[in-house]
């Protein structure tokens, strides 16, 4: 099932984790190597990806993604 343009989830692929579409790579691989610092193309190489897969998926993508911010785990609702 497709989850987000480019990823699907399926319980029959690497245990249910998002991966990229018709692959068996999970996005947190990827999100992992590009926040290490490697580049796009080194990334691509890494995991016999094309540019384009990844820039499309990732790169075009982190900065459209909704910032989450967990609540603090002492806070109190309606507390200072």
């Amino acid at each position: 099932m497709e989850v987000f343009p480019g990823v699907s989830m399926g319980p029959d692929v690497r245990f249910g984790k998002p991966c990229l579409a018709g692959t068996r790579i999970d996005v947190a691989t990827i999100v992992a190597s590009l926040a290490s610092g490697r580049t796009v193309e080194q990334t691509g190489v890494d995991y016999a990806l094309s540019i384009e897969q990844c820039k499309r998926r990732f790169v075009t993508r982190r900065t459209s993604l909704p910032t989450f911010h967990p609540p603090f785990a002492g806070h109190r609702e309606g507390s200072p």
